[in-house]
C-alpha cells in the first residue's frame, strides 16, 4: 500500500436518534445485470446466529440516526420490509446506478459545489457459514466525488474495521493499492484513484457533463482460498476495475460475503445495510442541493444475476456526510432497472409509502419440454400480510402443481418472493428464487439440476404447533411434524426458528445432500426456567438488548424475561446508549428460575496535549500529572466528567480551565503559559533610586535640625 490518498468519507460517528416510521418499496423483480462474468483482523469476531422474524420489535430501528434532513439521502436496504418485519440475507456483490441528468449543490460556506456518491455495504469475514458461528465486520464504501460546478469527477474507496468498538485497520489486515489514515483516532484504508495517478485504469479521474450515467459495483469472494473485495466503477465509458484489496489474514476461512441483517446493529452500532446514497463530498459536509434530477437504483447478485434490493428506503444512516433539500419519490425503472427512487431538489420528508399494485406477471421457462412445477412463497401474501411463510396458492389452491408442455409456463402471481421447484414425473430438477413486482412482467429461465427430498422431522412439540426451518435462506413452515424441501447436492446450513416455550436440541447444524433424499431429526425440550434480566447503570429511558443464542429481546425499562430449557448459554447484553457497554456473561439454567443483574459501564476517556515551557507542572483536580516528556502528556483512563487543570511555571501565568472528559473519547488540549512582567527594575535605575533617596534623607534631617535650633531659641524679652 504505497499510493497517496487524500480523500476522506467520514464514517457516521452521531448520537442515536429516536425516529420515525420511514418508507419501503414493495418486492423487486430480478433484472439481468452485468452478464460478462467479471464477479466469479484486528479484534475478537462477532458470533451471530439466525433470528427468524417474530414481530417489527426485533427489527432495527431505522430512523435511530437520521429523522430529518440533512441526511444522505438515496436508497438503502436495511433488512426491514415494509410493515417493520426484519429480514437477512448474504450477496457476493452490491451495485449502485444512478442517472444524472442535472445537479447543482454549495456548501454552507458557499466554497465547495462538490457532492458524493457512496456505495456504502457490510462485509462479513466468515469462519463457518455467515450467520452461524464467528464472522469479523467490515465496512466497504465504493464513492465517486462530483464538483457539480466544473464537472471533475474523483473515484476512491474506504475500508473501516468495524468488529468490535473503536477497531482499527492495521498494516497486517488487509492489502491494497491504498494506505492506512487516521481520523480522530480511528485507523481506515483509503484508496484515491484520481490523485494517485489512476490505479489499474485511466478512467478514475475525469470530468462529466450532465445528462450522464454512473454506477458503482463491489464484489467479494475467495480467491485462492483469501478474502477479496474488487472496486467496480462505470462512467459510461465502460466498466473499470479501479482497486483490489485482499485479506490475507483470513486465508482459510468459509465465506466472504456481503450482508443485510435487519435483526440487529453491528459491533459499532451501525446498520448492516446496503446503502447507495448522495451526501456532501467528505469529512462529514452537509450540502445544499438547489437543482436536481436523478434516479438512484440499488441491486444485489444472487446466483443467476443481479436483482433489485427487496424492501427499500429513500435514506441512508451509516455515512456522516449529508444533503439538505432532496425530495424523492418512487421510479419504475421498467423491466431491466425495476424499482428505485427519483430525486429533486425540494423540502423532502425521510418519509415516502410506497403502495404500488400487489400482482405481477411471471414467465417461466425451463430446460424439460413438460412437467410439474410448485411455487413456495417467502414474502407478502395476497393480503399484503408478510410472514406467510410456506406453500402459496397460485392460481387453483393452496399447493397446486402446475403443469406445463412447451418448456414454460405463465403465472399471475402477488408480489413476493418466490421459490420455484420443477419436477418430471417423480424426479425434482431444480429449485429456483426469484421476485415477483406488481405491473411488471418477469421471465425466469431454469436450468436442468436433479433434486433430493429433505425431510426435517420435529419431536416434543405439541400437536398443531407451527414451526419453521430454513435452508441458505429460504424458510419454510408447519403445524404438523416434517418441513420438507427439494435441493441439489451441496453442503448447506439449516436452521431451526424459535418456538415460544420450547427449545431445539440443535438449533444450527450443517446439511449434507449426496445423491440421495436425506432424513433430518430435530427433538424439542420443554423450557425449564425463567431468567429474569435486570439492568443497572443506564440513564433513564434507555433502550437495551439480550442476546442468547439465536433469540434477542430488547426492553425500555428496568428488566426483562426469558424462558430457557437447562443447559448452559453465553448471555450477550447490548445497549443503543451511547458511551455505555457490558461485558458477556455466562449463565446455567437447572431447573429454576433465576435473577440476574447486567452491569453497564460508561467508556473511559482521556486527556492528551501540549504545554510550553516543556517542564510546567500540571495538576489535574490536584493531582500531579507525570511528565510532561518534551512538553507533551497524556492522562488515560479518566472517568467521564469536569476536572480542573492547572498549569504552572516559575516566571510565568498560571493556566486554570474546567475540562469535560466524554465517554470513549480523547480529549486534546494545547497551552502556551505566558511570560509574567518582572516587578523588579534594573540595577543601574536601583543605584540611581538610592542616591537621590540618600540625598532627600540629608536634606530632609537638615530641615528637622534646623526648625530644632529655631524653636529652642528664646526671644530677647524687651
Amino acid at each position: 500500500m504505497n499510493t497517496v490518498w487524500t480523500g476522506l468519507v467520514v464514517l457516521l460517528l452521531v448520537s442515536p436518534l429516536p425516529g420515525l416510521l420511514s418508507s419501503t418499496l414493495a418486492p423487486q423483480p430480478p433484472v439481468a445485470k452485468f452478464s460478462d462474468g467479471k464477479h466469479p483482523h484486528t479484534a475478537a469476531p462477532r458470533t451471530v446466529t439466525q433470528r427468524p422474524a417474530l414481530t417489527p420489535a426485533h427489527a432495527v430501528n431505522v430512523s435511530k440516526n437520521y429523522r430529518f434532513e440533512p441526511a444522505p439521502m438515496g436508497i438503502t436496504d436495511y433488512g426491514v420490509d415494509t410493515f417493520g418485519f426484519p429480514y437477512q440475507y448474504v450477496t457476493t456483490s452490491f451495485e449502485g446506478d444512478a442517472s444524472i441528468n442535472s445537479i447543482q449543490a454549495l456548501n454552507a460556506s458557499g466554497t465547495n459545489p462538490s457532492v458524493s456518491f457512496q456505495l456504502n455495504v457490510n462485509l462479513a469475514l466468515c469462519q463457518v457459514f455467515c450467520f452461524q458461528g464467528s464472522q469479523y465486520d467490515y465496512w466497504i464504501q465504493d464513492v465517486a466525488d462530483y464538483n457539480t460546478s466544473n464537472g471533475h469527477m474523483d473515484i476512491n474507496n474506504n475500508i473501516w474495521n468495524l468488529s468490535a468498538p473503536s477497531a482499527n485497520i492495521l498494516p497486517t489486515t488487509l492489502s491494497g493499492q491504498g494506505q492506512l489514515v487516521n481520523f480522530k483516532g480511528t485507523t481506515f484504508y483509503g484508496f484515491d484513484s484520481c490523485n494517485s495517478g489512476g490505479g489499474t485504469n485511466t478512467g478514475s479521474c475525469t470530468k462529466l457533463t450532465p445528462p450522464y450515467s454512473l454506477t458503482l459495483n463491489v464484489a467479494t469472494d475467495l480467491e485462492a482460498g483469501v478474502p477479496t473485495v474488487a472496486f467496480y466503477f462505470n462512467d459510461g465509458n465502460g466498466i473499470n476495475l479501479f482497486d483490489s484489496v485482499s485479506f490475507p489474514w483470513a486465508a482459510g476461512f468459509s465465506e466472504s460475503r456481503f450482508l443485510v441483517d435487519g435483526y440487529g446493529y453491528n459491533p459499532a452500532n451501525l446498520f448492516y445495510d446496503a446503502e447507495f446514497i448522495l451526501g456532501g463530498e467528505q469529512n462529514g459536509e452537509t450540502t445544499t442541493v438547489s437543482a436536481a434530477d436523478m434516479n438512484f437504483y440499488l441491486y444485489f447478485a444472487n446466483a443467476y444475476n443481479y436483482q433489485t434490493a427487496p424492501y427499500t428506503y429513500n435514506f441512508g444512516s451509516n455515512t456522516a456526510e449529508t444533503v439538505n433539500n432532496i425530495v424523492e419519490n418512487a421510479t419504475n425503472g421498467g423491466q431491466y432497472l425495476g424499482w428505485g427512487w427519483h430525486l429533486g431538489a425540494g423540502r423532502g420528508l425521510l418519509y415516502k409509502p410506497i403502495s404500488p399494485s400487489l400482482w405481477g406477471q411471471l414467465i417461466v421457462e425451463v430446460d424439460l419440454s413438460y412437467g410439474n412445477m410448485m411455487a413456495y412463497f417467502a414474502g407478502a401474501a395476497s393480503s399484503g400480510r408478510p410472514g406467510q411463510q410456506g406453500r402459496l396458492s397460485v392460481e387453483a389452491g393452496l399447493g397446486h402443481r402446475i403443469g406445463f408442455r412447451g418448456g414454460w409456463v405463465a403465472l399471475a402471481l402477488p408480489s413476493g418472493n418466490y421459490t420455484f421447484q420443477v419436477s418430471q414425473g417423480s424426479n425434482g430438477y431444480g429449485g429456483f428464487a426469484v421476485w415477483v413486482h406488481g405491473n411488471t412482467t418477469t421471465t425466469l429461465h431454469l436450468g436442468y439440476q436433479e433434486l433430493y427430498r429433505i425431510n426435517v422431522n420435529e419431536s416434543g412439540l405439541p400437536s398443531g404447533t407451527r414451526w419453521l426451518a430454513s435452508v441458505s435462506g429460504f424458510a419454510n413452515n408447519s403445524v404438523t411434524s416434517t418441513v420438507g424441501f427439494w435441493l441439489p447436492n451441496g453442503n448447506y446450513p439449516l436452521r431451526i426458528g424459535y418456538v415460544a416455550g420450547f427449545h431445539p436440541q440443535n438449533e444450527l447444524q450443517s446439511l449434507n445432500v449426496s445423491g440421495s433424499n436425506v432424513t433430518v431429526a430435530v427433538p424439542w425440550s420443554e423450557t425449564e426456567g425463567v431468567v429474569t434480566f435486570s439492568e443497572s447503570g443506564l440513564p433513564n429511558g434507555s433502550t437495551w438488548l439480550v442476546q442468547i443464542g439465536n433469540v434477542t429481546q430488547v426492553s425500555f425499562g428496568p428488566d426483562l424475561n426469558f424462558s430457557l430449557a437447562n443447559g448452559s448459554y453465553q448471555v450477550s447484553p447490548s445497549t443503543e446508549a451511547r458511551g455505555f457497554y457490558s461485558l458477556t456473561i455466562a449463565l446455567t439454567v437447572a431447573g429454576q428460575n433465576l435473577q440476574r443483574t447486567i452491569q453497564f459501564l460508561e467508556f473511559n476517556g482521556s486527556l492528551d496535549g501540549t504545554v510550553t515551557p516543556t517542564s510546567a507542572t500540571i495538576l489535574l483536580n490536584g493531582a500531579t500529572v507525570p511528565g510532561p516528556v518534551g512538553g507533551i502528556f497524556l492522562v488515560d483512563q479518566l472517568k467521564p466528567g469536569t476536572y480542573l487543570l492547572v498549569v504552572a511555571h516559575p516566571g510565568y501565568s498560571t493556566y486554570r480551565e474546567n475540562i469535560s472528559i466524554s465517554p470513549g473519547s480523547a480529549t486534546y488540549v494545547h497551552i502556551e503559559l505566558a511570560p509574567i512582567a518582572s516587578a523588579s527594575v534594573p540595577w543601574i535605575e536601583a543605584v540611581g533610586l538610592g542616591i537621590l533617596a540618600a540625598g532627600l534623607g540629608v536634606a530632609l534631617l537638615a530641615v528637622v535640625l534646623q526648625f530644632r535650633r529655631r524653636v529652642t531659641e528664646v526671644p530677647p524679652s524687651r
